[in-house]
């Protein structure tokens, strides 16, 4: 990687709670997943003839900044999808092993990503696909609010708050993003300097 690695202090205070609280290691398992999907764009990013110029790590995922020497929708879709894809062979690889935990952890974080919202990459896929057009924001809507009724209805039945608080977050992420192209603010003409994704 040619960029810089930048590490939030979200990031330290969620790796200092995992080395402390997590007895059972899960956590861990999840940031060697994480480590891999990001693995997987960085990936993408070299092989569409990219720069990586950052990789900045904080409690909520990592946020990779590259630019493409041609960018184009086909590279995009590519390199958001790299991640899950990662992850999904990661988890395949790990079950066949009998390391299920950790092909669960691949799996669920795989998963989760691919939900179609910005900033996760099924968000990012999605804008590849349809280029920000209003289908995109009634697809992004409809599944936050499918979130935050699973969520509620998790919560009404002792389910716990996590849901719905995730679900909440999803749709504030969602609704910053509507109008903008990377998670670093203001517009962007298409196709042009840096592209960011998370």
């Amino acid at each position: 990687m040619s960029g810089r690695i930048q590490i939030g202090d979200s990031f330290l205070i969620l790796a200092a709670l995992v080395v402390f609280l997590d007895e059972e290691g899960v956590g861990q398992l999840f940031l060697a997943a994480a480590a891999l999907h990001e693995t997987g764009h960085a990936l993408a990013v070299q092989l569409c003839r990219g720069q990586i110029l950052c990789l900045r790590l904080t409690a909520v995922g990592g946020v990779l900044r590259y630019r493409l020497h041609r960018p184009n929708r086909v590279h995009d879709l590519l390199i958001a999808a790299a991640g899950p894809l990662a992850g999904l062979l990661a988890a395949m690889a790990a079950a066949r092993a009998g390391c299920y935990t950790f092909a669960g952890a691949n799996l669920l974080l795989s998963l989760f990503n691919l939900l179609p919202i910005r900033p996760l990459d099924g968000g990012q896929i999605l804008y590849a696909l349809l280029g920000g057009r209003p289908a995109q924001v009634r697809v992004e809507t409809l599944t936050c609010l499918a979130a935050v009724f699973t969520g509620l209805w998790s919560a009404m039945h002792g389910g716990g708050v996590g849901l719905l608080l995730l679900s909440l977050l999803l749709w504030q992420q969602q609704k910053t993003y509507q109008g903008r192209t990377h998670p670093c603010g203001g517009k962007r003409k298409p196709r042009t300097g840096p592209i960011f994704r998370r």
